[in-house]
């Protein structure tokens, strides 16, 4: 689910979202099983702030909880992936 905190993962978000979360494993599960090479972009809570120039992209989402990222960082990670390829496809990441 998401990496929100206590209250938010296991409060919140299973009472309001939980079909918009099953339908987004649903997703990422057909994406996983495909033959195609691919990255799972998600980032977390979005601002229209400036781009920061730097992005923290994990695979492992173990002990993260949230954060915030600029649009205008997001749309950079996003373009440098599909040009540059950095990080090693059929992985998911969170931005964060």
């Amino acid at each position: 689910m998401a990496h929100g905190g206590f209250v938010s993962d296991r409060l919140f978000l299973p009472l309001l979202l939980s079909h918009a979360y099953k339908d987004r494993d649903g997703q990422e599960a057909a994406i996983r099983a495909s033959s195609l090479d691919w990255v799972i972009v998600r980032p977390a809570m979005l601002t229209n702030d400036p781009t920061s120039g730097s992005v923290r992209a994990v695979t492992d989402l173990a002990g993260v909880n949230g954060g915030k990222i600029a649009r205008a960082d997001v749309a950079r990670f996003v373009a440098e992936q599909n040009d540059l390829n950095h990080l090693n496809p059929k992985k998911g990441s969170l931005l964060i």
